[in-house]
């Protein structure tokens, strides 16, 4: 009965994304030019490839360690929040030499940073992951989603342009990151031991 129960939150988790990406999608192909819809896309397209090559690396050990020791968690996610600090900036300094208008800098600006919201997120939807809480993980996707949803949307019809896309990725990510934070409460705390660190991701 468990078993099904989780499996039915996995389906509704990734169906519910799946309805609510595409009718976004549509939204903003209805209103935004060909040059902001590919502006949007570019400027998520490369935080989200920035933040894809590390997610594995931080998520896949934690969730299949027999056990997690003391402070582990922690460690980890001061590591990746260093880890997409540093991604963050690189990405900025590559594009202050690319861009050359002021207002798609500072739109690179709110999309990288959800770098940071990605990596250090990983710690927690491994916690979550660990402890089967997979409609935790649902409501998180599905509150995300739906309050980015409708911030994207507004700002699209409103004529806001690229800024639309950008808003609508960073939201999702940011308030997943919180309602995650609030189901995990007690992992994160003020140590940092490089020894589990690397024990974690050498696996």
């Amino acid at each position: 009965m468990n078993a099904i129960k989780s499996i039915s939150w996995i389906l509704f988790d990734k169906v519910f994304l799946i309805i609510l990406s595409t009718i976004s999608f549509y939204v903003f192909a209805l209103y935004l030019s060909p040059s902001e819809l590919g502006k949007g896309a570019i400027f998520i397209a490369v935080s989200s490839l920035a933040a894809g090559m590390f997610s594995g690396m931080i998520e896949a050990p934690l969730v299949s360690k027999a056990q997690i020791d003391k402070g582990e968690y922690a460690s980890v996610f001061w590591f990746s929040l260093f880890l997409s600090t540093s991604v963050f900036i690189l990405i900025l300094t590559v594009g202050w030499f690319i861009i050359e208008d002021s207002k798609d800098y500072i739109l690179l600006i709110f999309s990288a940073s959800t770098v940071m919201f990605i990596l250090t997120s990983r710690i927690y939807l491994a916690d979550l992951r660990r402890r089967r809480k997979f409609k935790s993980i649902a409501l998180r996707s599905f509150l995300g989603k739906s309050i980015a949803f409708v911030g994207g949307v507004w700002l699209a019809v409103n004529e806001f342009g690229s800024v639309s896309m950008v808003t609508q990725f960073m939201l999702q990510e940011l308030i997943g990151l919180i309602i995650m934070a609030y189901y995990t409460k007690g992992i994160i705390k003020f140590t940092f031991n490089t020894k589990l660190i690397a024990n974690t991701l050498n696996m």
